[in-house]
């Protein structure tokens, strides 16, 4: 079996390319009405993921941006509950 050689992706790809996905899935959502719950949530994974793979090195402006898109007004764990932590 060939392994393939490893790809990497820079910030500056991802962060992007997940805006485009979250508008495109919100604007599935309003323009397909039987289809907006599930348009809204797979915008909230894709934000989601991008979070987690950006952990830590996030912008504030892109998170709050990106996070805007999704029309939620969910907040972070750390927010919501202090007394908890992200990391374990």
């Amino acid at each position: 079996m060939k392994i393939r050689s490893r790809k990497s992706w820079s910030y500056r790809q991802i962060t992007p390319k997940t805006e485009i996905h979250i508008r495109e899935y919100m604007q599935e959502a309003k323009d397909l009405p039987e289809r907006a719950a599930h348009a809204s949530r797979t915008a909230w994974g894709v934000y989601c993921g991008w979070l987690s793979l950006m952990a830590g090195y996030e912008a504030p402006a892109d998170h709050a941006r990106l996070r805007a898109l999704t029309g939620t007004s969910f907040k972070p764990v750390a927010e919501t509950q202090p007394w908890r932590t992200t990391t374990r």
